[in-house]
């Protein structure tokens, strides 16, 4: 399908969540009347793509602060819950890596936490990256064991998705999306409660999928 264009990516932040319902017509009827009643068409949300299916690699994506433009209904969907805490930070600024390692960050974070063990997170490269480096990105992402790499929205160019068991939980999943959009390195990832057995991964995923679709076409609207 086409890329979105920039006009179909200005509209008010209500009408971007992709495979929303539009609200049906209501048609007003005056006395009475001898013509047949017009047959009812097919519902607009029906020529809408599934999330799936959509394209975000033509949209561009600044490598700066975002957390102030982000959603806060989205994220609430997102995590399945309230936000119950959050960890952004910017580039230069001194982060924990680990808890007994500090360092300095390099990319534009925003981090939410909800519900143990819900977690999302987006986050772009303070640097610009080109098409070669991203393509060793994705190659690298691929290695990590374990992890399976389903087909999903068309998250930059080129892209990755990975699916792995959660490092700080065995009882959920971690779905992450990896893309270039222009010379911008973005990753978006949400861990959910999630279990191949209990046939919730696939619930992961779809969570994941519309929640970064959220995020591209919020962050790669603005001017």
């Amino acid at each position: 399908m086409p890329r979105p264009t920039a006009a179909a990516v200005s509209v008010p932040r209500s009408r971007r969540r992709w495979g929303t319902a539009l609200l049906p017509l209501v048609l007003a009827v005056t006395g009475c009347t001898s013509s047949p009643e017009p047959k009812a068409g097919p519902s607009p949300s029906a020529s809408e793509p599934p999330v799936s299916r959509v394209d975000l690699s033509g949209l561009p994506v600044a490598r700066a602060a975002f957390c102030d433009l982000l959603d806060q209904e989205s994220i609430g969907d997102a995590l399945g819950g309230t936000v119950i805490g959050t960890d952004h930070y910017g580039n230069g600024d001194e982060v924990n890596i680990t808890p007994d390692l500090e360092d300095i960050s390099h990319e534009f974070n925003c981090t939410y936490y909800g519900a143990p063990p819900a977690k999302a997170r987006v986050w772009v490269f303070a640097r610009p990256v080109l098409e070669p480096e991203a393509r060793s990105l994705v190659r690298e992402a691929r290695r990590d064991d374990g992890c399976s790499f389903p087909d999903t929205v068309g998250f930059g160019s080129p892209y990755v998705a990975s699916v792995c068991r959660a490092d700080t939980d065995q009882r959920a999943v971690r779905v992450r999306l990896q893309g270039l959009f222009g010379d911008s390195w973005l990753s978006c990832e949400l861990t959910r409660p999630g279990s191949a057995k209990e046939g919730r991964t696939e619930q992961a995923v779809a969570a994941a999928e519309q929640w970064c679709t959220d995020v591209v076409t919020t962050i790669g609207a603005r001017p």
